[in-house]
């Protein structure tokens, strides 16, 4: 399986609770720019997965849109979702080839930091609408196939 870690895209600070933060316009912006690249590079996704906060969705939606599929929330992957636990949850969908799962900081650094083996989580920044192309192999581990910042693509 392949799997595609973005962090959501820029959201407002001030909303009634964390979750319910929606995105800033450059937020929808930088959600628009990850969806073209991954149609523009031919990066085909067969599953977007999405925490159901707001601005994970608003941003799941928006690159969804621009590859042609639907958003399936994934409850496991709100803010504080632990890497193991996104592994056990992840090991329903061995069926698919390649997966797109929208997500938070620092979980999705800590995602990625377990599945390459890195020492500590904690030192691994990723900005907004930043994106990790993973290849799993055995033993919950994977392989760094890309990472791209939203300011590159």
């Amino acid at each position: 399986m392949n799997l595609l870690l973005l962090r959501h895209a820029e959201a407002v600070d001030d909303a009634p609770s964390d979750r319910e933060r929606p995105l800033t316009e450059k937020g929808k912006r930088q959600a628009g720019v990850v969806g073209n690249y991954l149609r523009e590079h031919s990066i085909n996704v067969d599953l977007v997965l999405s925490s159901p906060a707001v601005r994970t969705m608003e941003t799941a939606k928006i690159v969804a849109r621009s590859i042609k599929l639907d958003v399936f929330p994934a409850p496991w992957a709100l803010p504080g979702m632990d890497p193991e636990s996104a592994l056990r949850a992840l090991d329903g969908f061995r069926e698919f080839k390649r997966i797109l799962l929208v997500g938070h900081q620092p979980d999705i650094g800590g995602l990625v930091a377990k599945l390459l083996r890195l020492p500590d989580a904690h030192k691994f920044h990723i900005r907004k609408a930043s994106l990790f192309h993973l290849s799993l192999v055995a033993n919950r581990a994977a392989i760094l196939e890309a990472f791209v910042p939203c300011k590159l693509m």
